[in-house]
């Protein structure tokens, strides 16, 4: 029975946001106390499960079997009096909480993929006149003859750069496709548990 109060004890430090065995990310801590801060009824029901596990436990260390029978009858009528319904509803609450932050994040990430695919856009586009003014230029040394040859080595270059501008391009859209390709929002939530 110790073990299930301080089970119990646990879970109500928790959701008041804080871990007394200190083995819970302080962010998660944090995470579940803003959503027991929104709960207030939920948090009560877990610190009322404390305590009437606390009473068993004190009860049973008195070994006074009056007092035991008074806590446990207590104890299950809280239990059976809706205290594991409070307790899916926190749980359902929580979940409803990350699938909103995955929701977020999903279109923040939406939003800067697509100002990433028109930065690139416009990349491809610069790399294409680039291009043109190379060929331009070769096109204009070759016209000039020996006086171009310094134009025609610069054509040279700005097309080898156009070019290098037009795989980094394709590099970073196929780098995006590969990150995004897996993340799929699912605006129900019922792919995230």
């Amino acid at each position: 029975m110790l073990e299930q109060s301080d089970a119990i004890a646990r879970a109500a430090s928790l959701v008041e946001g804080s871990d007394p065995m200190r083995s819970v990310p302080e962010w998660v801590c944090d995470w579940i106390g803003q959503h027991g801060t929104a709960c207030p009824k939920h948090v009560a029901a877990f610190v009322q499960m404390r305590d009437l596990t606390f009473d068993i436990v004190k009860a049973a260390d008195a070994d006074d079997k009056r007092q035991l029978r008074d806590a446990l009858d207590a104890h299950l009528r809280f239990g059976r009096g809706g205290f594991f319904e409070t307790v899916t509803e926190f749980c359902d609450g929580l979940w409803a909480s990350l699938d909103a932050t995955r929701h977020e994040e999903v279109e923040r990430a939406a939003a800067a993929g697509k100002a990433i695919g028109q930065t690139l856009t416009r990349l491809e586009q610069i790399g294409k006149h680039v291009r043109l003014v190379s060929l331009n230029a070769s096109v204009e040394a070759a016209r000039v003859g020996d006086a171009g040859r310094g134009l025609g080595v610069i054509a040279v270059e700005f097309k080898t750069l156009a070019e290098e501008i037009q795989r980094l391009s394709v590099t970073a859209r196929t780098d995006i496709a590969a990150m995004t390709g897996g993340v799929k929002d699912d605006p129900t939530g019922k792919n995230c548990r």
